[in-house]
């Protein structure tokens, strides 16, 4: 039956969404919560994954199918023990997962530079970048998602329900530009490689894995209240830039998510999708 309440039905899934309490992974949540599945937020902070759990069930009221459900996690996803403490509150309820889906992003650090070409400008610059904001950004972008996606797969494989991957990795990854620096780009430039080669590892299993790029979508940086004055001058700039003439909604987010988890959707494996707007066509 191809009527869209049997495409995109997910009665009975069971998903896992880190970077949860926020941004683009709090917007996937609502979009799978909303059409059936039980999902556990995954995030650092207690109080926000409360709060988005309560808007949720504030704003439902009832419409969602029986057992549909965002139940909080909190769990540092930077380090191998607060993956594994995650996965062990998972398996107090679940044997099997159906969906992995990874929106983790810490947001780099802010670089402007300011003395046109030479290569002193260039290099001081890129010497704004402090290591340790660095280091947190890989571990937590990259890292973070790697043990993720291995300590998660035995559960993925129990499932019966076509279990997949999607990892969330920003435009940036995909963009030659420069914009306000290089480690956080390298970062999602990492997840996307990482998730290419391992779609190809899992190929034969039952599990795929799958990207989606999105470019900007308000709300769905985590950190934007703590930009500063030129980066959103940078951001209204790009938004301009955009051929949809318009940053990205949660219905855009919302509906690419529910096409790539539909049960009747087996074909896709290995992609990566961006949402963007057509943003690469004009920032290649």
């Amino acid at each position: 039956d191809l009527h869209c309440t049997n495409l995109f039905n997910l009665d009975g899934r069971v998903a896992v969404v880190t970077g949860g309490s926020s941004g683009l992974g709090s917007m996937i949540a609502r979009a799978l919560v909303s059409n059936g599945a039980r999902v556990y937020l995954v995030g650092r902070h207690v109080e926000s994954l409360q709060r988005v759990c309560k808007e949720f069930e504030s704003m439902d009221k009832g419409r969602c199918s029986e057992g549909a459900k965002l139940i909080p996690i909190p769990a540092d996803l930077s380090t191998k023990d607060g993956v594994e403490k995650m996965k062990k509150e998972v398996e107090k309820r679940e044997k099997s997962i159906d969906l992995l889906i990874n929106a983790v992003k810490m947001q780099g650090q802010s670089i402007h530079p300011t003395g046109g070409n030479s290569l002193q400008s260039i290099s001081q610059a890129l010497l704004q970048q402090g290591q340790r904001e660095a280091e947190d950004v890989l571990r937590t972008n990259v890292i973070g998602t790697y043990f993720v996606i291995a300590t998660l797969l035995p559960l993925l494989g129990n499932s019966s329900h076509n279990p997949q991957i999607i990892n969330v990795a920003g435009v940036a990854g995909l963009s030659r530009e420069f914009s306000e620096g290089l480690i956080e780009p390298a970062s999602q430039a990492a997840i996307i490689h990482m998730s290419k080669t391992l779609s190809t590892l899992l190929a034969r299993t039952n599990v795929r894995c799958n990207v989606i790029a999105p470019g900007i979508f308000p709300g769905g940086d985590k950190n934007q209240h703590g930009k500063d004055q030129q980066s959103m001058s940078s951001m209204k700039e790009m938004i301009s830039r955009v051929p949809a003439g318009r940053a990205g909604a949660e219905k855009d987010i919302s509906t690419l998510i529910l096409c790539l988890c539909s049960g009747f959707q087996t074909y896709v494996s290995g992609a990566v999708i961006p949402i963007d707007g057509g943003l690469l066509t004009q920032v290649p």
